[in-house]
């Protein structure tokens, strides 16, 4: 359990680095909810998403804001503390806000990043994994918004094992600069 807990640690000293860039504003989600609901695997998640303020423009899609993710993935088996599993997901990726009215928003998403099983959590194939992932929220607030979230997780066939994991997660949204 040492080894793995510091492995946790590095990936979250990691995400604190990566994140901490005072360069650009932006807001920050927390999400939970089930990591692949499908499969036997059915873990809690939590997640942290920040989004940053800087627009990039892709021609195609136009104006869409860098996501920086880490979410964290338990999984106990059939009750049982012997089999039990932990997971991080470390991600980047861009993200696009679609306004379907004055309150409500679209949001897909697409990023890459890297995981990490630890105990008896999931093996999803690789430590590469690329996630799709579209939300539907409502802005409650000036500051708050909630709502909810649907993503895949899956290595496009990187290798020879690639099970994909599909979550259901709420969102919480808080909206002051970081």
């Amino acid at each position: 359990y040492i080894s793995g807990l510091m492995k946790i640690i590095k990936v979250i000293l990691l995400a604190l680095i990566l994140t901490s860039s005072n360069s650009y504003a932006g807001e920050l989600y927390q999400k939970f909810g089930v990591f692949d609901y499908k499969h036997d695997t059915d873990a809690f998640a939590l997640t942290t998403k920040y989004i940053q303020d800087k627009n990039i423009n892709i021609r195609l899609f136009g104006n869409l804001k860098p996501i920086h993710e880490i979410s964290f993935y338990y999984d106990n088996h059939n009750g049982t503390s012997s089999s039990q599993g932990f997971s991080t997901y470390l991600s980047s990726g861009l993200t696009k806000e679609i306004n379907l009215s004055k309150k409500i928003f679209f949001a897909p998403s697409f990023s890459a990043g890297l995981y990490q099983e630890y105990d008896d959590a999931k093996d999803m194939g690789n430590i590469l994994e690329f996630k799709s992932e579209i939300e539907l929220n409502y802005n409650i607030f000036k500051n708050s918004v909630i709502g909810v979230s649907w993503s895949h997780i899956s290595n496009a066939d990187l290798s020879t094992t690639n099970p994909g994991a599909d979550n259901l997660l709420f969102n919480l949204k808080i909206k002051e600069n970081f």
